[in-house]
């Protein structure tokens, strides 16, 4: 006979309010209440809690502008019009964090204006990864979360409804939401994983499914809880009757997101004086066209038109996935540092300390620190960019030896973490490209690019292709695939001619450039050509030949 007793103790709840949306927060407020006082446990520091109630009003609320003006005392956000936005960006993905699991970016409550320490208290537990633990619980009764459940709510933070929906393809949908359900480090934590994206709700709806299921109401430990699953009906309700957000109607503004990702490349290393130069003052505009490079990532030309017929560029979900995922997975350690430092007075779990700054980079080098920054959100987990050093430079204007062998020789002469940078300029255009190839272990990868599965450690890198200019991009090479072949003295490639994937090719004494990427023919083609390097699929096929300014070799190893 089937179990009534879930359906009737739900409605039970729903009869008591216990369901309503206040009365779930209550509860969220309650649960997380330890965080005021032990943040990541240990002794009791009051740290959020005095934090707040120093910079409150008389109502006890923080006001944005009290937020900004901690910001630049705290962690020296910039005083410019360029922080300050970001500041008002940083603040509003709070004020809409506070609301989650009831996200409604036309109802957004509180105002985006101000906050209250219990509104500052749940947006927290969102914004800072893994840590949602005080309202969510997992296991064979509910479901595991994954990392891309934190990238989806950083993502909904920073982006509003569109005034006209694009285009929802459920079976893609379903699809990419399968493949990131799965998405966690350790193995045994698989066993829960489970789908949230289905025809009852998107990942929006089951993220209220999570909340009600963690927060639930137990009077009695010896009885099981009412299952995740059981609050399916009652959860569809909720949602229509609050509005909540659908996460594909959702966008983020180009412009806004070059905004804070300049602030975010500015805040990538630890601020050191030995790096002040003539554009230090200029703070994170200085970055700017390196932040359109990491953006166009993200959107891939996608276009929203309004009402008057004006088309604007958003980044929606898929591409924010693939960008973050993928191509800048250290982007936003500086935002998760800022409010660490800020609010919690220390680091918290699965967030990285800002990098420690290289010493004065030689003079004339094309690798600026905007661009090893850039370098810094896919290479954070594999390189010590303070030990960060050059072993080799060949520029258009020397009279050196120009040869593939010399080059390589040099690369494989180090035995971990080399990096090969190329400034290059179109002849038609004359503009600017920036490409590179790291490699985690120049000697194996020649014959076979090594893998970078190390047990208990994440953020590793394999040997892979990466453009830094005028697109941010990185193409990694397949375990097994030999990682480059010298032709004669003259040529190198990287990559296999005719394979498909991405080919990187240097001739004519290292003075051109060839580049090709060309995606499977078919979704789901996999390899079928025996490319070596991975290509986007977002970006179809292209090529270009470019003219060569500038080599260079980098590593963070003595030898």
């Amino acid at each position: 006979m089937e179990n009534k007793w879930p359906a009737k103790q739900i409605s039970d709840w729903v009869v008591q309010g216990a369901l309503g949306k206040e009365a779930v927060w209550e509860r969220v407020d309650k649960a997380v209440e330890g965080s005021y006082n032990f943040p990541f446990g240990g002794e009791p520091k009051p740290i959020l809690a005095s934090l707040f109630h120093s910079l409150s009003t008389s109502e006890g609320l923080l006001t944005e502008a009290t937020f900004i003006g901690l910001l630049q005392t705290k962690v020296d956000l910039p005083r410019s019009p360029d922080g300050v936005i970001v500041g008002k960006i940083l603040f509003s993905s709070l004020a809409y964090l506070s609301t989650v699991p009831f996200p409604s970016s036309t109802t957004t409550a509180p105002p985006r204006g101000r906050l209250s320490l219990a509104q500052l208290a749940r947006a927290l537990v969102w914004i800072v990864p893994d840590n949602y633990g005080y309202i969510v619980e997992e296991g064979n009764f509910s479901r595991q979360r994954s990392k891309a459940d934190h990238r989806r709510l950083i993502f909904q933070s920073l982006a509003s409804r569109l005034d006209r929906e694009p285009h929802y393809d459920a079976e893609n949908a379903r699809r990419l939401a399968l493949h990131n359900a799965f998405e966690v480090e350790y193995e045994a934590r698989r066993e829960y994983c489970a789908l949230n994206h289905d025809g009852d709700g998107d990942e929006i709806y089951h993220d209220l499914l999570d909340v009600l299921y963690g927060t639930q109401i137990k009077h009695d430990p010896r009885y099981a809880p009412v299952h995740r699953d059981d609050f399916r009906p009652v959860a569809k309700q909720i949602a229509a009757e609050n509005d909540l957000d659908r996460l594909y109607a959702l966008g983020i503004p180009v412009d806004r997101f070059v905004a804070l990702v300049k602030l975010l490349l500015d805040f990538q290393f630890t601020q050191s004086d030995e790096n002040d130069d003539e554009n230090r003052d200029l703070g994170p505009s200085r970055f700017d066209a390196a932040a359109r490079s990491v953006c166009a990532a993200f959107h891939h030309q996608n276009a929203v038109q309004g009402d008057d017929g004006a088309t604007s560029a958003v980044i929606t979900w898929p591409m924010f996935d693939h960008g973050l995922k993928n191509v800048a997975p250290y982007l936003f350690d500086p935002l998760y540092h800022i409010i660490s430092t800020v609010f919690m007075g220390k680091r918290g779990p699965g967030i990285s300390y800002l990098l420690d700054a290289p010493s004065p980079l030689p003079s004339g080098t094309p690798l600026t620190m905007v661009l090893l920054s850039q370098l810094t959100t896919f290479l954070g987990g594999s390189a010590d960019f303070a030990s960060f050093r050059r072993t080799l430079h060949y520029s258009a204007s020397d009279d050196l030896p120009k040869t593939a062998s010399e080059l390589i020789k040099a690369m494989e002469a180090i035995s971990e973490e080399a990096v090969m940078m190329l400034s290059a300029r179109s002849e038609g255009s004359g503009e600017t490209y920036v490409f590179g190839v790291f490699s985690y272990k120049p000697q194996q990868d020649v014959g076979s690019i090594q893998t970078n599965v190390i047990p208990s450690y994440v953020g590793q890198e394999r040997c892979a292709i990466f453009q830094l200019a005028p697109v941010q991009d990185i193409f990694r090479g397949v375990v097994g695939k030999p990682g480059w072949t010298v032709t004669g003295s003259d040529t190198v490639v990287f990559g296999q001619p005719g394979g498909g994937g991405v080919v990187l090719m240097l001739e004519d004494g290292l003075r051109s450039v060839d580049i090709a990427h060309q995606v499977p023919i078919t979704e789901g083609d996999g390899n079928s050509g025996g490319y070596v390097y991975e290509p986007n699929v977002w970006r179809g096929n292209w090529s270009t030949s470019l003219h060569n300014s500038d080599i260079e070799i980098w590593t963070d190893q003595d030898n």
